[in-house]
């Protein structure tokens, strides 16, 4: 008679949690219905895990060591099944991020960048402080941290150590020109131990420039940092400058200041702002000169003193404004005569020319040939003088 009870079918199946590479993935099969003697074999489809690519179990773990889709077979065996179940399905397992700060670094400077590298779209950070840019600027030395959270939740942290050596600031004169036979140039305050090298080899801590032209100082650090600065230099001689001992003058006198001899091309400046080689001078004052030389700019200046002498005092009693220039000018001498108020009158008493502060230049312009009377005031001291002054043209 034959067995009124078909046979059951039985199916399999299993399931696993996503996760990441470096993680475990848990499998659980079933079985339906359940078979209590069933036993499984499994096959993670990753081959570089070695032995661990299969085993056997309703409840394994497997670690994958690189993120990608697996093809995983499960065979379920029981006894009298003369060929196993199986089912073959896909596990994704998601790539952890790549994070790369390089190695320690030992660097001249005050700052560095740190960068994880690039990642893809929706990844977040977390530095050892707890900022969460994708940059990083270390300020100081020391071990730097960063935790790298992709999309898909997977974490990858890198950290390095992070040495900043302070950096050397050299400093020469900007380029300058030196009136002096020498000048000794300084790179500046260093740290303790810091080593120098002139352009000539040399390896004190300062120069003594001697002549004309481009000096660098490299400035190395007890930790090996670098740094060099470089001054062109110019050195030029003050020029010697006299216009002679200081002196006696009329009040009226007028003559010719020069200084000692200087090369060609030198430049003066009088202290009226005139720049002649030569001045006349009027009378006592103070009179300056500043002397430069056209090729290295260096200056110097001198001075004389010009002190009012007593000088007799001469009025002309005559003059001859003929245009032969002698004797033109009714001119004042042993007198200064800005001081003085000029006043001209004819032989009928008529005034025929004023001038408050005199200047000696009186011809007697539209006036014929003839006598005339003077009249000298002083408003400072109340003094006077008067007189009589012919004037001659003559033919």
């Amino acid at each position: 008679m034959p067995n009124a009870f078909a046979a059951p079918i039985i199916t399999v199946a299993f399931t696993s949690n996503p996760t990441c590479a470096n993680a475990a993935v848990s499998f659980v099969a079933t079985t339906t219905p359940v078979v209590p003697t069933a036993t499984a074999t499994w096959n993670f489809g990753d081959p570089a895990s070695g032995s661990a690519n299969t085993t056997t179990g309703f409840t394994p773990t497997h670690v994958y060591g690189q993120g990608g889709t697996y093809q995983v077979t499960l065979a379920v065996s029981y006894p009298g099944l003369a060929t196993p179940l199986t089912v073959t399905q896909a596990v994704t397992v998601a790539p952890l991020p790549q994070v790369r700060l390089g190695r320690d670094t030992t660097l001249c400077g005050s700052q560095l960048l740190l960068s994880a590298g690039a990642q893809p779209a929706g990844a977040t950070y977390r530095w050892q402080d707890g900022s969460t840019s994708a940059t990083y600027l270390a300020r100081a030395s020391g071990r730097y941290r960063v935790a790298v959270t992709s999309a898909a939740g997977c974490t990858s942290t890198d950290s390095l150590r992070v040495t900043l050596n302070i950096a050397p600031t050299p400093r020469l004169p900007a380029d300058t020109t030196v009136c002096a036979a020498s000048v000794l140039l300084r790179p500046g305050g260093q740290l303790a131990g810091t080593t120098y090298r002139w352009q000539d080899g040399s390896t004190s801590a300062t120069y003594l420039a001697q002549s004309s032209g481009t000096y660098t100082v490299q400035v190395t650090t007890p930790q090996g940092c670098i740094a060099t600065a470089t001054s062109q230099v110019q050195l030029g001689q003050a020029p010697v400058v006299s216009l002679g001992a200081d002196t006696l003058v009329c009040p009226n006198a007028v003559w010719t200041l020069r200084t000692n001899p200087q090369p060609a091309g030198t430049l003066f400046r009088w202290q009226d702002g005139s720049t002649a080689p030569t001045y006349v001078a009027h009378g006592p004052g103070q009179y300056s000169v500043q002397v430069r030389t056209s090729t290295a700019g260096c200056s110097a200046s001198a001075t004389q003193i010009a002190n009012a002498a007593s000088c007799p005092v001469v009025i002309p009693n005559i003059i001859t404004p003929n245009g032969d220039q002698q004797n033109e000018f009714f001119t004042l001498k042993g007198l200064t005569p800005a001081d003085w108020h000029l006043s001209i009158f004819d032989r009928w008493g008529r005034q025929v020319y004023e001038q408050a502060r005199y200047d000696n230049q009186w011809n007697a312009m539209g006036q014929a040939s003839g006598i005339y009377y003077y009249l000298l005031k002083n408003a400072g001291t109340g003094e006077f003088y008067k007189g009589w002054v012919e004037v001659m043209r003559g033919n």
